[in-house]
């Protein structure tokens, strides 16, 4: 699984979620610090692109908070009846 995610696929779990807000406004609030599951990397002249850091873990977290829409993340749910964990 890859620690990071892109902003449109944290747009569209926003969406699932039930948490409406467009694709401009996820991008303005990570470029203005926030939130803490992200960072941001501004281009240095034109032709270069900005960079968006989304971190899946804590943003998983953070959404996990706000919607009863959202499940744990697997690695996070607590083991099932009569398994132990490692």
């Amino acid at each position: 699984m890859n620690m990071t995610i892109r902003p449109k696929e944290a747009w569209d779990m926003l969406q699932d979620a039930g948490i409406i807000i467009s694709m401009e406004k996820l991008k303005q609030g990570i470029r203005h610090g926030v939130w803490s599951w992200a960072d941001y990397i501004a281009a240095e002249d034109e032709n270069q692109k900005e960079v968006y850091i989304i971190y899946r873990i804590p943003f998983h977290r953070w959404l996990t908070a706000r919607s009863p829409y959202v499940k744990p993340l697997a690695e996070e749910a607590p083991p099932a009846p009569g398994m132990r964990s490692c």
